[in-house]
């Protein structure tokens, strides 16, 4: 079942006048190797870091860590971030399915995430940057900020996407049919 996101949130929470972050939300931890990638976005890109865990990271990533943030703090952060950026744990092995896909787009900022062989099934090109190395993912980030309108025209798709496609409430029928299947096995067995 794949994650999602609730419109609530941008009827709730404050939209930022102005969109002022390049951000990353999240953990960091040793099992996510993120070093390389965060150390190359911290010295490459005006990127700012939320969460928590990086109280071990090197000293170039923990310049930019504001330190935590959950919650309704972090739907601010994303709702004033131009871009957020996005990685998947080893966990994933290798594919997209986290709720900062859905939480970064339906806050309208623009994604900018891994390219995983599934990323399709949830987002276009015009919907999403992705990158496949560090240095693609702080090139995206600083081409994007030279154009803020291909930046914006692309967090605008993304956050359609979300809005028209990855909701709980059009996950729930998911949910609900798959349950209804189980009792429904569980009578004749």
């Amino acid at each position: 079942l794949p994650l999602a996101f609730d419109p609530i949130v941008i009827e709730r929470v404050p939209v930022a006048a102005q969109r002022t972050h390049v951000s990353f939300g999240g953990g960091y931890g040793r099992h996510w190797e993120t070093d390389e990638l965060f150390t190359v976005l911290a010295e490459r890109t005006p990127i700012q870091f939320w969460g928590y865990g990086f109280e071990k990271a090197p000293k170039v990533i923990r310049d930019r860590w504001r330190g935590p943030a959950w919650g309704r703090k972090m739907y601010e952060i994303y709702l004033r971030s131009h871009i957020v950026v996005n990685r998947h744990g080893g966990i994933s092995q290798g594919y997209a399915n986290n709720l900062r896909l859905f939480e970064a787009t339906g806050c309208g900022a623009m994604l900018c995430t891994e390219g995983a062989p599934n990323i399709d099934d949830y987002f276009s090109v015009e919907e999403c940057c992705t990158y496949n190395s560090p240095e693609k993912a702080a090139s995206n980030i600083n081409y994007y900020i030279e154009h803020p309108e291909a930046m914006a025209g692309i967090a605008g798709r993304g956050q359609q996407r979300t809005l028209g496609k990855h909701t709980y409430a059009q996950r729930m029928p998911i949910v609900s049919d798959a349950l209804a299947s189980c009792l429904k096995e569980k009578q004749f067995a």
